[in-house]
């Protein structure tokens, strides 16, 4: 299967980082602010966007620089990343290996992602106490290291 690798203009890329705006508007419906919003600046690899919903308890903050594609999810003095979630709360379920995409995949990641917690993640960004002990403990517990063979 051929992939899109063609470089991605500036103007392109402007607007796939406000078009994920767009894609995270839910989040307002729910009761959560955009607080802040920060656009790309430059046509440098490294440059990107953050967009902070703030809500209570929890907010939600999206974060894309040096293509990778972070989403974070606040609670108190605790946050824990979407994908951390997706692998040990969700198994899996977007297929996700990593959070590191070229802006010619951005779009669609942001688009995933973005619906994925439109419809499953409701127990998460309204604060559910029992999810979120667990999801602190699943992500301060030791990681096990692996040896090369």
């Amino acid at each position: 299967m051929k992939t899109d690798d063609r470089p991605v203009p500036y103007d392109e890329f402007l607007g796939i980082c406000h078009a994920s705006k767009d894609r995270f508007a839910f989040l307002e419906t729910l009761g959560f602010r955009l607080t802040k919003e920060e656009w790309p600046t430059g046509d440098s690899f490294k440059d990107g966007f953050r967009l902070a919903y703030t809500g209570s308890p929890v907010s939600v903050v999206v974060e894309y620089y040096d293509m990778e594609l972070v989403i974070w999810f606040h609670r108190e003095r605790e946050r824990v990343p979407y994908l951390f979630v997706d692998q040990e709360l969700e198994a899996k379920r977007t297929g996700f290996a990593g959070c590191m995409f070229p802006r010619n995949k951005l779009a669609g990641a942001v688009n995933r992602m973005a619906e994925d917690i439109r419809l499953n993640y409701e127990h998460i960004i309204r604060g559910d106490k029992e999810v979120w002990t667990k999801l602190i403990a699943l992500w301060h517990a030791p990681r096990e290291k692996r040896r090369l063979p």
